[in-house]
């Protein structure tokens, strides 16, 4: 797209940012920005394409009334409305706008320019209360991705619990009911939440720390370092956030409506471009496990030379290490850490644990629960393989041990 419909679709959308900022400063609730608005913002712009905020679950039933009484030319979309809606969050649309995806627009009402809202959802302390509910909101998930061929085969009891509230009752209705157990389940306070992908101690979000965007101020994360390295890794200050990428598969126009561009393609068979999709998937699927087998190994093979490069860097440090250990010292011991942290964390995202000294992996675990994040630091453990943790061993071309 050029710059110039690229400057007008984000203009668009902060007009929205702001329309919904001055409903929840009116009804007292507090908006976060999150994800790369959040970031964006905290360098001193919003020049993003995509604009996601955060409210707290237990405002969700408020935020939904102020919308409704709030008059002004924007629209919402969610599961409480529309039962095809993929997620338990919520889109604020400017409806005289487009954003169209070919693969997606079935899936919501509008296909405008929007304001995504997320949930901070609390995590409930008592089991099984938290199973239900994550359960739930899997399986909606998991059931509203079917008719484009993408169920996961491993179908829960809970699924089959939503399959069969929709044949009695319909989509629309499933969608709300699902939505209403969610909202009221995730609204009890607790010192640990969930936005997204993500988990946070409820004070990283707290009561949010101001910052000032084209003349309006805003809310960012309260503890916006935590917030960021969780979300984009340790390397958070030089994450470049990406753009948005015009392709045969979609495209934004901010100035033309999404209901006059709906009238032009209603002369299409979308149910029958829908079936010939699934075959294409269920085809693009078995191609994608071979493909998903080479790059396990591949990412693999990354995670090896990871392993070599920081032994190298790091055992010649392994003295310093241990001792700003016992002084505690653990500012320091972030920042020498810093790489090897961020290394653990790419791994994290392909499932695999990264050790090249089992007692500089203690302590560089010590340090994320230092920073209040001893579930983080126990996943990452428990990812770390049984020979990883033995002394590493490098052998010559011969293939004799090098000391």
């Amino acid at each position: 797209m050029s710059t110039k419909i690229i400057a007008k679709c984000r203009e668009k959308q902060f007009q929205i940012l702001c329309a919904v900022k001055d409903i929840c400063d009116r009804a007292g609730i507090r908006m976060v920005l999150a994800g790369d608005a959040a970031l964006a913002a905290y360098r001193g712009h919003l020049d993003v394409d995509n604009i996601d905020i955060c409210i707290d679950a237990a405002d969700i039933w408020r935020f939904i009334d102020a919308l409704d009484k709030a008059q002004v030319r924007y629209t919402a979309d969610s599961m409480y409305t529309n039962g095809d809606f993929p997620a338990f969050e919520m889109r604020i649309y400017d409806p005289e706008t487009i954003d169209y995806d070919n693969k997606d627009f079935m899936k919501y009402r509008l296909n405008c320019l929007y304001v995504r809202v997320l949930f901070a959802l609390h995590v409930p302390s008592l089991k099984i209360r938290r199973i239900t509910l994550n359960s739930l909101k899997n399986a909606y998930e998991i059931r509203n991705k079917v008719r484009f061929g993408e169920r996961d085969e491993s179908a829960s009891r809970m699924v089959r619990i939503v399959e069969k509230q929709e044949r009695k009752k319909g989509k629309d209705a499933t969608a709300k009911w699902a939505f209403k157990k969610l909202a009221n389940g995730y609204a009890n306070g607790s010192d640990k939440i969930v936005i997204g992908e993500n988990a946070f101690k409820a004070g990283v979000i707290g009561k949010g720390k101001r910052v000032k965007v084209n003349g309006t101020e805003l809310l960012i994360p309260e503890q916006a370092s935590r917030y960021f390295t969780r979300v984009f890794g340790r390397k958070w200050e030089s994450y470049e956030i990406p753009e948005y990428v015009e392709s045969v598969r979609g495209f934004r126009d901010a100035d033309h409506s999404w209901a006059e561009f709906r009238k032009r393609i209603s002369y299409m068979d979308l149910d029958g471009y829908y079936e010939d999709l699934k075959k294409y998937q269920s085809g693009h699927r078995a191609f994608r496990a071979y493909h998903d087998d080479v790059n396990k190994y591949r990412r693999i093979l990354t995670r090896t030379d990871m392993r070599f490069k920081l032994w190298q860097k790091y055992m010649p440090m392994k003295d310093e290490i241990v001792s700003l250990h016992e002084k505690g010292d653990y500012a320091a011991l972030g920042e020498l850490l810093k790489e090897y942290m961020h290394c653990m964390e790419l791994c994290e995202k392909d499932k695999l644990g990264l050790c090249f000294d089992e007692d500089i992996l203690n302590i560089t675990l010590d340090v994320y629960r230092h920073q209040g994040e001893s579930d983080h630091a126990a996943v990452l453990d428990s990812l770390v393989p049984a020979e990883h943790r033995e002394v590493l061993k490098l052998m010559d071309y011969k293939g004799e041990i090098i000391k």
